[in-house]
């Protein structure tokens, strides 16, 4: 009979079984920290790929905007007076937000020391669709009357928080008003008749009630129109530039699961381009506007950096987006 030799038989040593599970152990903490990483990895590329992605496809729409306006504002009186008779309600302003002071003799390079030139807003006044008024049913004369629309582009403090420890998140704001008509176009009709039936049909058949005169400030620049015809006399003294529900794009980026990402002069890609402002006082967040040059050839500079969380923990990054953008006033 066939015996099993009892020194082959006797199995592992604890000492051989210890060893065993350390190395057993260790592998699978090298394979899970290379999983980890990898995927940690991945995360922060996709990141990276969304906030590029994001911020490029929002500047070049904004720089589009900026590229067909008929007006930029700046910050002085008239632009502060257009800027406050906005109805920003659906999505407020964040506090400490400006308008950039143009600037016509400057280049458009970082702002001076103690000269502070570049905001964090953006409002213009662009053309809409004209309007094809009857001017004569009799004859079916009519009219194109040219309308305008304000654009805003601002930040917002959202009711979110993308990151932990982080504050509530900001946004970036699309805002469009509704369109107005144009005032010196309508009061140039020579005809008193024309003018009337123009007027009345910019109310009921396009519901156009206040028509805009854009060589004024917001206070006398606002007319209101009459179904029978008639144009107010005197302008309203505190208009109301109420926002086109339906063509307004609204906040931009919480939605996506991003944010402005706040200004960081120590951080590469969160410092600011053209403010030199003291971060203890005034920083953009995220969006910077500058804008230089005469009324027939401004040149506009937009940074928007765009914030995107890298996964469920606090790691994120922020990708910068600069385009230049020409525009002429009217």
């Amino acid at each position: 009979m066939w015996t099993a030799d009892p020194r082959r038989a006797r199995g592992f040593t604890f000492l051989e079984m210890t060893v065993t599970l350390l190395i057993t152990a260790l592998g699978a903490l090298l394979a899970e920290r290379a999983v980890s990483t990898t995927q940690r990895a991945d995360l922060f590329l996709a990141a990276v790929h969304r906030a590029t992605e994001r911020g490029s496809r929002l500047s070049y729409e904004v720089r589009d905007m900026v590229s067909s306006s008929r007006r930029i504002f700046g910050d002085d009186a008239t632009g502060t007076s257009y800027l406050d008779a906005l109805d920003l309600s659906s999505a407020p302003r964040a506090s400490g937000t400006r308008l950039p002071n143009v600037d016509e003799l400057a280049l458009l390079e970082p702002d001076l020391p103690g000269a502070p030139r570049t905001g964090n807003v953006l409002l213009m006044a662009r053309e809409a669709e004209p309007a094809m008024c009857v001017a004569d049913p009799a004859t079916g004369r009519r009219r194109f009357i040219d309308t305008y629309r304000f654009v805003c582009v601002y930040p917002t403090v959202s009711a979110r928080r993308l990151v932990a420890g982080q504050p509530l998140a900001w946004d970036l704001v699309l805002w469009r008003s509704r369109p107005f008509p144009s005032l010196p176009q309508i009061q140039a009709i020579s005809d008193a008749t024309e003018r009337a039936r123009v007027v009345a049909d910019l109310v009921e058949h396009f519901d156009l009630n206040m028509a805009w005169d854009p060589a004024q400030a917001a206070e006398a620049a606002f007319c209101a129109l009459a179904s029978n015809g008639t144009i107010a006399l005197t302008p309203e003294s505190n208009p109301l530039i109420g926002e086109d529900a339906q063509g307004s794009p609204g906040p931009r980026l919480v939605y996506a699961g991003m944010q402005l990402a706040e200004t960081d002069p120590a951080i590469a890609g969160r410092q600011a381009l053209f403010s030199v402002d003291d971060p203890g006082t005034w920083t953009p967040h995220g969006f910077e506007v500058k804008v230089v040059g005469p009324s027939g050839a401004r040149k506009v500079g937009l940074r928007i950096v765009v914030e995107a969380p890298a996964g469920p923990g606090a790691l994120t990054t922020a990708v910068p987006t600069t385009v230049l953008a020409s525009a002429r006033d009217l």
